[in-house]
């Protein structure tokens, strides 16, 4: 009689390792890549009952770049890659080897903080070995990097519900923005890698509601790749393009948060990005509140955290430096709130007087 709960056995563990270890070898970046975006890999768990044919542990759709893992395969690869991982020591945890049981064991526990530090490690010793690869340095760190952002961007917009909200390895992605931006001139150094980047933010928002951690991310990194624009001439941005930067990334935030809008955590950071210093800031503000304003009279919203953002808009000074336009804004917003949520309006509120009343 076999027990619900027995583990599998050492070598059922190997054989799953294996298995999911050859899957992230084989869609990770080329070395040889010259540090343009490789697509992510799509990781999803399968749910009881869905298993892969006989004699696979997991199935795939290399068109598609997905593959999605039983979780008994899951854990047996985690049981066998976490002994392996804690028998390597010193330089050991130098090797290729390394890298692999690692992206098993934060697939598995994405707050495993030995296991991430050690990735951290890696990378340092490969920044600091440029003396003992010569010419090959720059090549050999770039796919490094790459690699390990290629990692966390599988992990981090994957339909995985923990892992597309750990604070962990929120905190590797932008740790290795904040450390390698200034050897590897691939990161965050164009336009369109900053939008990626973005996408990567608003991806996660829809695998895991209210990811506050993901957005904390983005105005950590961000914001300082969008204070850099104007100052690297060697980009393809330029300074004249800073601004409209800084309205495409308020468009596609705009864009996510009308179809999210009961996500506080997204709204939050729309106001965080209005309010960064822009040539074009009220333009925006006043472009933010009409059209967030006339799609929740639209579709008749009635959420707290959308009308939140509009009453906020509403009593920041930068909505307009217009006096009168602002408290007609104001009367408008108001209104809506009385008509579709007079719950939310505060007692203390006073609407101004409409001009002329």
């Amino acid at each position: 009689m076999t027990l619900k709960n027995t583990p599998p056995s050492e070598e059922a563990q190997r054989q799953a390792y294996v298995a999911l270890s050859q899957v992230f070898v084989k869609y990770q970046p080329p070395e040889r890549g010259q540090g343009e975006p490789h697509p992510p890999l799509t990781i999803e768990i399968l749910p009881k009952g869905i298993d892969p044919p006989q004699g696979l542990f997991i199935l795939e759709d290399e068109e598609e770049r997905s593959v999605g893992i039983p979780k008994k395969v899951l854990v047996a690869a985690f049981l066998h890659a976490r002994r392996k991982f804690m028998a390597t020591t010193g330089s050991e945890r130098e090797s290729e080897e390394m890298r692999i049981s690692t992206m098993v064991i934060l697939l598995f526990d994405p707050e495993f903080l030995t296991a991430a530090n050690a990735r951290k490690q890696y990378l340092l010793n490969m920044l600091s070995m440029k003396e003992a690869y010569g010419l090959m340095h720059k090549t050999m760190l770039k796919f490094a990097v790459r690699s390990e952002l290629w990692f966390l961007d599988s992990i981090l917009t994957s339909p995985l519900h923990r892992q597309s909200k750990s604070p962990t390895l929120w905190y590797q992605r932008a740790w290795v923005y904040h450390t390698f931006a200034e050897h590897c001139d691939f990161m965050l150094s164009t336009r369109e890698s900053i939008l990626v980047e973005l996408g990567i933010v608003l991806k996660a928002g829809e695998q895991h509601r209210h990811n506050y951690y993901a957005f904390q991310y983005a105005r950590r990194v961000l914001r300082p790749a969008l204070d850099r624009v104007p100052e690297d001439v060697r980009t393809p941005i330029g300074s004249s393009d800073a601004i409209s930067l800084h309205r495409d990334v308020f468009d596609g935030l705009l864009a996510w948060c009308k179809s999210h809008p009961s996500d506080t955590s997204g709204w939050s950071f729309l106001l965080y990005w209005l309010s960064l210093r822009s040539a074009e800031q009220e333009e925006l503000c006043r472009c933010a509140v009409r059209a967030v304003l006339q799609f929740a009279v639209a579709v008749r919203w009635k959420g707290e955290a959308l009308w939140s953002f509009l009453r906020t808009m509403s009593n920041v000074d930068q909505a307009s430096n217009d006096a009168g336009d602002r408290d007609g804004m104001w009367v408008e917003i108001h209104g809506a709130m009385a008509d579709l949520c007079p719950t939310l309006i505060r007692p203390s509120a006073q609407s101004p007087k409409a001009p002329g009343g």
